[in-house]
C-alpha cells in the first residue's frame, strides 16, 4: 500500500499531500499489530525535474484496543486486552510515534 502511495505520489506532481492509512489483520499482522490506522504527510521538493524528493512523515499512536479476537489466538487476545485495561487504568500511556523518511 505505502509503495503504491509513493509511486502515485510521484507520477501525479504534487508538492504535498495527506492520506491515512489502515492496516487490517488480514494485510500483515505485525504492522496492525504495531500500528493500526497511521496518518502520512509528504512535502515535495523540486518536483517535476529529475531531482524530485519527498520528505513523508509517518505519524501514529501506539496503543491497544479491546479486541475479543486476535488472529483466533487467546493467549494473544488476553495479552492485548490485559494491556488495554492496563491503559485504561494508566499503568501503560500511549506513546506517539513518528518516523519520518526521504523518499
Amino acid at each position: 500500500m505505502y509503495k503504491n502511495y509513493i509511486a502515485r505520489l510521484k507520477s501525479s506532481g504534487k508538492d504535498a499531500d495527506e492520506w491515512s492509512l489502515r492496516f487490517t489483520k488480514a494485510d500483515n499482522p505485525d504492522l496492525f499489530y504495531s500500528l493500526h490506522k497511521v496518518d502520512v504527510y509528504a512535502t515535495g521538493y523540486m518536483v517535476g525535474t529529475p531531482f524530485a524528493s519527498y520528505i513523508v512523515t509517518i505519524s501514529d499512536t501506539f496503543d491497544f484496543d479491546l479486541d475479543d479476537n486476535y488472529m483466533d489466538d487467546l493467549f494473544t487476545t488476553l495479552v492485548n486486552n490485559w494491556a488495554w485495561l492496563c491503559q485504561q487504568t494508566h499503568v501503560l500511556h500511549p506513546i506517539p510515534v513518528r518516523i519520518t523518511i526521504m523518499e
